[in-house]
């Protein structure tokens, strides 16, 4: 997994975390360390669970995903405003990265 985060003037970043290696959960199922201390009940699960195939659908429906032709994964730039929609979009993508379900490189951007 590679995420990149542009410098921030005011120390270090708050998606710094994010740099952890993915740990598996409870499940067996790879996930990424940003979930470590997610809740563990039924209603989180279903509703990470929709959540992340309503993100894969969308991504395959619009063809979001396009292979660059030397082989490399291809780079987005992920724009975070520092609201709670902006990280929980983030969360997903770096879920379904950990899944091996999205084959790119995400940069992190705050301004």
């Amino acid at each position: 997994m590679a995420l990149f985060l542009l410098p921030h003037e005011k120390g270090p970043h708050v998606l710094d975390s994010l740099l952890a290696p993915e740990t598996p959960n409870k499940n067996d199922d790879a996930c990424h360390t940003l979930f470590r201390d997610a809740p563990t009940g039924v209603e989180f699960n279903k509703l990470r669970k929709r959540l992340v195939k309503n993100t894969r659908e969308a991504l395959d429906r619009f063809g979001m995903v396009v292979p660059r032709s030397d082989g490399r994964p291809p780079k987005w730039l992920v724009g975070l405003s520092g609201g709670k929609d902006s990280y929980g979009l983030m969360a997903l993508l770096l879920d379904l990265q950990a899944r091996d379900l999205l084959p790119v490189d995400l940069l992190a951007c705050n301004l």
